[in-house]
C-alpha cells in the first residue's frame, strides 16, 4: 500500500478496497503469534501459561503503537504529507517480512508429531527433576492420588506384573 498510495488518493473505492482486504488478511484466522504458537508450540502442559504470556506480549504492543504511531507519523514528515502518511505502512511492511524471517528460521514445524515430542521431553524433564507426572494430563486428579517417589517405583512394578498376567 505504501508504494501505491499516491494513486491510490486518487480511486478512494480502489484505496478503501485495499485497505479493507488488508485488514481483513490481517486479521482473518486465528492469529500466528497469539494463538497457533501458544496453542501448538510448548508441552500441554504448561500451554495456559505461554498462551498467557503471548497475549500479555500482544496488549503491550498494542498498548505502545497507540502512543508511538503520532511521533512515527511527524518522524516521516506529519500527516499532510505523502511520506508521514505512507511511513506507517513502511513500517509495518518491514514488521511483517521480519516477523516472517523469525518464523521461518526460529520456530521448528508444527506438526502432531512435534507437539507428542515437546510433551514428551518436558515430561522426562520433570521427572528428571523430581516432579511426579503420573496424573500429568488427566481431567481427575487431587492431591489424594499423587504419591511419593517410593511408592511410585512399587507401583509401577505391580502395574508391570499386572501387565504381563
Amino acid at each position: 500500500m505504501s508504494a501505491l498510495y499516491v494513486p491510490l488518493t486518487n480511486h478512494i473505492a480502489a484505496f478503501s478496497t485495499l485497505y479493507g482486504l488488508f485488514h481483513t488478511f490481517a486479521e482473518f484466522g486465528a492469529g500466528l503469534c497469539t494463538f497457533i504458537l501458544a496453542a501448538k508450540a510448548c508441552p500441554t502442559a504448561i500451554r495456559g501459561q505461554y498462551f498467557g504470556v503471548a497475549a500479555a506480549f500482544g496488549k503491550l504492543g498494542a498498548f505502545i503503537g497507540i502512543w508511538i504511531f503520532p511521533p512515527i507519523v511527524t518522524a516521516f514528515g506529519g500527516s499532510e504529507t505523502v511520506r508521514g502518511n505512507t511511513g506507517p505502512f513502511w513500517i509495518a511492511s518491514g514488521l511483517c517480512i521480519f516477523g516472517a524471517l523469525v518464523s521461518l528460521f526460529f520456530v521448528h514445524p508444527l506438526t502432531p508429531e512435534g507437539i507428542m515430542r515437546e510433551d514428551h521431553e518436558f515430561r522426562e524433564y520433570l521427572e528428571a527433576h523430581g516432579y511426579d507426572t503420573r496424573r500429568m494430563g488427566f481431567l481427575h486428579s487431587s492431591p489424594e492420588d499423587t504419591v511419593s517417589g517410593d511408592e511410585k517405583c512399587d507401583s509401577d512394578v505391580g502395574q508391570k506384573e499386572a501387565d504381563k498376567v
